[in-house]
């Protein structure tokens, strides 16, 4: 962190400063993220397809946090309100 201060420390604090927003991430990038915060797996907790990951099961705070932190490139579309209180998602290759 220190070489990257020294190189870069007029970026680095601002993002400490004003956050950071990932500008682009691939699709195995995203499933990387669902399956660090919400230890869901693919195949068993959804699926993917080409251009998508399909039937994420979330809570209200969850979908927030995950749209807050997809990049631009990809977007969280509610598919279905469940009884239980979750929300089915998908994430979807956004159309720019």
């Amino acid at each position: 962190m220190l070489d990257l201060t020294q190189h870069h420390g007029e970026n680095f604090e601002q993002a400490i400063r004003e956050g950071y927003a990932n500008k682009f991430s691939t699709k195995n990038g995203t499933k990387f993220l669902v399956k660090q915060k919400f230890g869901l797996i693919d195949g068993a907790d959804h699926e993917t397809r080409k251009e998508s990951l399909e039937g994420l099961n979330l809570k209200d705070d969850e979908v927030d946090w995950l749209r807050s932190a997809l990049s631009r490139n990809w977007e969280g579309v509610v598919e279905e309100q469940q009884d239980s209180g979750k929300k089915t998602i998908a994430i979807r290759l956004a159309r720019l």
